[in-house]
């Protein structure tokens, strides 16, 4: 169950060099302030291309996309990725409530709000991503805080 909209901007924050980091919690977050911006953002095409090449290379069974309505590219999104082969695109005016909702499968998103709202195991999606692609070497909060 993937918050398609979240890893996204995660993986289109990192092709552009900003700041992503390991956060306290083990996800790996960008420092965006407005992610609706990101919805048009320069890498956003790249970062569909390697969402769909981990999804179509990777193990997931029957991963379903949830595409947020209020992006003003989501259409765009949902398009490119069924493009991409991803067949389990659904666009929603409640992803957040709908994720968190969902009783069975695996949840690949690192929003805090619907994690904890979530009973289901959690997947850094977005980190699993970059690593396969590239050689990152995220700033990692956690080891900053004293034992």
């Amino acid at each position: 169950i993937i918050d398609g909209f979240n890893v996204l901007v995660v993986v289109a924050s990192y092709l552009q060099g900003l700041p992503v980091f390991i956060s306290n919690d083990g996800m790996l977050r960008d420092a965006a302030k407005n992610r609706k911006d990101h919805s048009s953002g320069p890498k956003l095409p790249a970062a569909v291309d390697l969402l769909a090449d981990y999804l179509s290379e990777s193990e997931f069974l029957n991963p379903i996309v949830y595409i947020d309505q209020q992006v003003p590219s989501h259409g765009w999104i949902s398009g490119a990725l069924k493009k991409a082969g991803v067949n389990g695109v659904h666009v929603s005016s409640h992803t957040d409530r709908e994720l968190a909702g969902q009783l069975k499968g695996v949840l690949c998103t690192s929003d805090t709000e619907i994690i904890e709202h979530s009973t289901l195991p959690v997947f850094d999606l977005a980190s699993a991503v970059l690593v396969q692609n590239f050689n990152p070497d995220f700033i990692n909060l956690q080891k900053l805080i004293p034992e």
